[in-house]
């Protein structure tokens, strides 16, 4: 049998590629800018934001509601002190509303047909178990299907 090559440690990949290794570095430059906004905003706000734009003097931030966007508009000298005593040098912030795609997940799902093959494992089922609520349940169900 042969012996499987070592394994490259991931953080020596990243910082062997250059892609890799600028969005590693933005990605760790954002993750210490949420720290200095979570601590700023509340909870339920900072959460829902995220950063579009961090190089310049203007930090972009979005989000999904206008009502978020409205709190931090109105906090954003707080939010930008802050971020000044953290060590970034930003002068301002702009806060954008850009609802997101709707997620797969509120898509209608795909209905399963209901046959006599789906519905024998749970006759078995029905069948195995001991009397009580759940045996009386299932066969409610499958007399109703």
């Amino acid at each position: 049998m042969s012996r499987p090559r070592s394994l490259t440690p991931i953080d020596r990949i990243v910082e062997g590629n250059a892609q890799l290794k600028a969005w590693n570095d933005r990605r760790q430059r954002e993750q210490a800018m949420f720290s200095t906004l979570r601590r700023v905003l509340p909870r339920p706000i900072a959460e829902r934001l995220y950063i579009t734009i961090s190089d310049g003097s203007v930090l972009e931030l979005a989000t999904g509601a206008g009502a978020i966007a409205s709190v931090v508009r109105q906090r954003a000298p707080e939010i930008v002190s802050a971020l000044q005593r953290d060590g970034w040098q930003f002068s301002g912030i702009r806060v954008r509303t850009q609802p997101r795609s709707m997620p797969l997940s509120l898509e209608k799902p795909e209905r399963r047909q209901w046959d006599s093959v789906s519905r024998q494992p749970l006759v078995a089922l029905q069948r195995t178990l001991s009397p009580g609520p759940l045996k009386a349940a299932l066969a409610r169900f499958l007399r109703n299907r």
